[in-house]
């Protein structure tokens, strides 16, 4: 295959470039947002972290504050206000407020005293080599690939990762889980998606593929379909599961599962099925249709007669109903007559 021509750094929405959210990395730099944050060439991807130390910086300085006003603006004064254009993006699409930050951070004291190091090893450049190896795999899976800035940040436990128009934005500290790290402060959904720091690759590359996908119809079975293709091409580039939790559940229950998805895919309520932490099903965890997304793309992209023109259409997602049926996922299911 020839090699991909490299053009200038991509700018604006000119590849119909669709953000969506999920139910999703360090040198040094500076925080000039005029100049773009997407690139045909993965080596052009800037890895930001340096919003890491501001944040226990601020932390510090919180706990000998004396009131939680004080609290407030030391997460204020050396975290938010400084912020690099990545967090800036990042609260406002989900921290919201120091106020906000502060509430979350002191009623989870002894999980962020406990996972100090692991963050401060993302910050560290812990990672980085990982990353961008798992970039450059995709690279050569898919040529056409577009690729971004990745923002290493500390959140409020409200997301792993997201993107906007500035790049990743990952939430390192939902890749801290370590040995023995105590869980008892954080929330039932908290305490499952908790995942170690090894994750990140899988992470950067589900938000990366999140920036190329621009297909879809809006139904349950391709929003579905947008999750799965992205823990898919996350763990082929990254060698790491994304929601093994959810494997480990399912995988059992698959012909289940896949009768009760079928009843609903191609309707647009997914509320038992996708972004549904605060209120899953009886008896199974949420964003099962993950799950039922990624078994659909493996199925596809595994009997592919030609696996680069199939991860071009797992991406691309031009007709979701064209996909399963080609890629025989539901048969397996089909009672015999």
């Amino acid at each position: 295959m020839l090699a991909k021509e490299r053009r200038r750094p991509i700018r604006g929405w000119s590849r119909g470039i669709v953000f969506f959210l999920l139910g999703a990395l360090v040198v040094g730099c500076d925080s000039d947002a005029s100049e773009s944050s997407f690139f045909d060439d993965p080596a052009a991807t800037r890895i930001i972290s340096e919003d890491i130390g501001r944040f226990w910086t601020a932390y510090d300085e919180a706990l000998r504050a004396s009131s939680r006003a004080a609290q407030v603006a030391a997460f204020q004064t050396e975290y938010i206000d400084p912020a690099t254009p990545g967090l800036n993006d990042l609260i406002r699409k989900r921290i919201g407020s120091a106020a906000n930050l502060r509430d979350a951070v002191f009623a989870r004291q002894a999980y962020f005293d406990a996972i100090r190091p692991q963050v401060l090893g993302v910050a560290d450049g812990a990672w980085d080599a990982e990353v961008r190896a798992s970039f450059n795999a995709l690279d050569r899976l898919y040529p056409d690939a577009v690729f971004a800035d990745v923002y290493f940040l500390v959140g409020r436990m409200t997301t792993g990762g997201t993107v906007s128009d500035r790049g990743l934005l990952i939430g390192t500290e939902l890749f801290a889980l370590g040995e023995g790290t105590p869980l008892e402060e954080l929330t039932p959904w908290e305490q499952v998606v908790v995942r170690p720091d090894s994750l990140i690759p899988a992470i950067a590359v589900h938000e990366l593929v999140h920036i190329q996908q621009a297909g879809g119809d809006g139904t349950l079975l391709a929003q579905a379909l947008r999750e799965g293709a992205a823990d898919f091409i996350g763990e082929m580039t990254s060698g790491a599961m994304f929601n093994a939790h959810l494997h480990a559940f399912a995988d059992t229950l698959e012909a289940e599962l896949w009768a009760d998805f079928a009843e609903e895919m191609n309707g647009r309520d997914f509320s038992r099925w996708l972004y549904n932490a605060s209120n899953p099903p009886p008896g199974r965890p949420a964003d099962l249709g993950y799950y039922v997304g990624y078994k659909v793309c493996e199925h596809y992209y595994e009997n592919a007669a030609n696996r680069e023109a199939a991860l071009a259409e797992i991406i691309a997602l031009r007709d979701p109903a064209a996909l399963l049926e080609a890629s025989g996922y539901a048969e397996q299911f089909a009672r015999p007559t």
